[in-house]
């Protein structure tokens, strides 16, 4: 009995944008490759809403002529922008189960008969994007008829884009570009703009997700087109772009078309997700080596390991030990629950507690560092050494201002946090709830962690930080307050009871 061969055949859409392209449209669909491939190709062309005749002369081009290649040529009723069409088109491509799509334009600027050689390392599983590169060959743009303006406008705006987004890409601007269909699902294009700087967001979405982009060199054609493209307002908005996902990194700003993470708003099984900061490193400043602590909120471990190598002995408190073996000894416990299980630790044992960004995971801070009190029993109880997220921060009121409040996946707006404080009420909170601050301190923005580690971010840093000194209020990324609790009132009443029976 003889087998079928049951694989299903590649699918490739060739997608042809087209906007007033009516003296061009005809020409170009005559460049588009046949069907005589190993895959199946298909062509969709859609008409942004056109101003002239597209539409119905690339409608009377197919019927007039035989083309080798399926076609389907469709239009929006409204325009849609650059961006908003893209979209159409890789929903349709998403929609009709193709494996791979192909940008080009109705205009001819770009040579829709490369594409069966640029499919070629997409087909082969060797990357996940294939751009049209003109810039790859030095002028040769130029010698294609590139604006002297554009070749230069072109080459600042990508040096300026692969720097803040930390990319290397000849060229960020080309309109030829291949897409593996798998990987557009795996980003919300859906979220970008509908103007024409929708191809560098999609670009840092697909960095985001680590995506294999190749690019290779194409031939520039620039004839009597009309640009429908604002070049300083594209300039700006590009630019803007890449500055933004630049902040995002430091947890500053939050935009969801850059987040691609689809757990967001998964349950976290510590209360401290995120790894070691800069308030860290300065609340770990000047603990004696050898001394005892307790930490709320172990998490990952992070600071546990750190304080091990100072040779300190760690008692972790948190819903699930570190995976690694880190911690002296371990107390499972639901800090937003019953903490009756703190009897059994002696805190006057104990050099340090550290709370570290723990105060605004809880559901009932003021609450939990009242009952904590109640376990410190003599006048000798441990420094407590505690730390949050500045809501005051400068940048947020910045962004109060202009209407926004955008939480994210990082830094202060994170959904994690039930609570959120300002320098001076996190100090009235612990003073409330009967605790002496011994000292406060603040921290900087984490811009190395946005712009790496170099001399921008380093001088970023050091502003920050001059500003600080002038007020930890405002320019205060995160809060860090050492403090101390007197005994509570059962203890005070033991003490003066103590106290008269030995006058007597």
């Amino acid at each position: 009995m003889i087998k079928k061969n049951s694989k299903k055949k590649t699918r490739v859409l060739i997608f042809m944008l087209a906007y007033n392209a009516a003296k061009t449209i005809c020409d170009t669909i005559n460049r588009l490759p046949n069907s005589n491939y190993k895959y199946e190709l298909e062509a969709l062309i859609i008409d942004d809403a056109s101003d002239d005749n597209t539409f119905n002369i690339a409608t009377e081009f197919k019927k007039k002529n035989n083309l080798n290649l399926k076609t389907t040529i469709l239009r929006n009723p409204i325009n849609q922008g650059f961006g908003g069409n893209v979209k159409i088109g890789f929903m349709y491509a998403i929609k009709h189960n193709f494996d791979f799509i192909a940008l080009t334009h109705g205009d001819g600027q770009y040579p829709p008969e490369e594409i069966p050689r640029q499919l070629v390392p997409l087909l082969n599983n060797k990357c996940d994007a294939v751009f049209g590169s003109r810039m790859m060959e030095g002028f040769q743009s130029l010698k294609g008829g590139m604006p002297i303006y554009k070749f230069l406008g072109n080459k600042v705006t990508t040096f300026i884009e692969n720097f803040l987004i930390g990319t290397s890409l000849s060229e960020f601007h080309t309109g030829q570009r291949l897409f593996s269909v798998k990987i557009l699902k795996k980003i919300p294009f859906q979220l970008n703009s509908n103007d024409y700087h929708f191809d560098t967001q999609i670009i840092i979405q697909l960095n985001l997700q680590k995506a294999r982009i190749i690019e290779m060199p194409i031939k520039t054609h620039y004839g009597d087109e009309v640009c429908h493209v604002n070049g300083w307002k594209y300039c700006w908005n590009v630019c803007k772009e890449a500055f933004l996902i630049k902040l995002q990194k430091t947890g500053i700003i939050y935009k969801r078309r850059y987040d691609t993470n689809k757990n967001f708003y998964q349950n976290y099984h510590s209360f401290k997700p995120f790894g070691f900061m800069k308030i860290h490193e300065i609340a770990l400043e000047n603990i004696k080596r050898g001394s005892k602590i307790i930490e709320f909120g172990s998490g990952t471990g992070i600071i546990s390991e750190i304080l091990k190598k100072k040779k300190c002995r760690v008692l972790g408190l948190d819903k699930n030990p570190p995976k690694k073996r880190i911690l002296d000894s371990f107390l499972k416990i639901d800090l937003d629950k019953n903490l009756s299980s703190l009897k059994k630790i002696n805190f006057d044992e104990y050099n340090y507690v550290f709370l570290l960004d723990l105060i605004n995971h809880l559901k009932h801070p003021e609450k939990f560092m009242e009952d904590i009190k109640s376990f410190f029993s003599t006048y000798s109880s441990p420094e407590i050494v505690i730390t949050t997220p500045n809501i005051g921060f400068i940048f947020n009121r910045i962004q109060l201002f202009f209407g926004f409040f955008n939480y994210g996946r990082r830094g202060i707006l994170h959904p994690n946090h039930t609570r959120l404080f300002t320098f001076k009420s996190f100090k009235k909170l612990l003073e409330e709830s009967g605790y002496e601050i011994i000292d406060t301190k603040a921290s900087p923005a984490p811009f190395d962690s946005a712009f790496g580690k170099n001399i921008f971010s380093s001088i970023l840093i050091l502003i920050n930080k001059i500003l600080i000194l002038f007020s930890k209020n405002l320019f205060g990324y995160s809060v860090l307050i050492r403090a101390k609790t007197s005994p509570n009132l059962n203890a005070l009443l033991k003490f003066a009871e103590k106290g008269s029976k030995e006058k007597k």
